[in-house]
């Protein structure tokens, strides 16, 4: 939590913590930090923290888009170049299709 806190301003940081996915999130920030210490917990949330595409749109589906931005943010390298909104759908939409 410390760390979500350090790397989001407060609204959304406690926005983050108040979802029903906080504690997967958690767990996998936890494992982040144990496998590569808090440099590169610091790293994936700095991703996050640049991370702007989850503010478009309605403010009734911010949260669920903010969880969807930090879950993006945990699983892409950070030294991978950051993908934007569009690609994160048309890759979506390609899966869907392909299944």
């Amino acid at each position: 939590m410390g760390a979500v806190k350090d790397a989001l301003p407060e609204t959304q940081a406690g926005m983050l913590v108040a979802s029903r996915q906080w504690p997967l999130l958690a767990a996998r920030m936890d494992r982040i930090r144990d496998q590569g210490g808090i440099g590169l917990l610091a790293a994936h949330l700095a991703r996050l923290a640049a991370d702007t595409s989850w503010r478009d749109g309605p403010i009734f589906t911010a949260a669920g888009r903010l969880v969807d931005a930090t879950v993006r943010s945990l699983t892409t390298p950070p030294s991978a170049p950051a993908a934007g909104r569009a690609a994160w759908w048309a890759l979506s939409g390609q899966d869907r299709i392909a299944v």
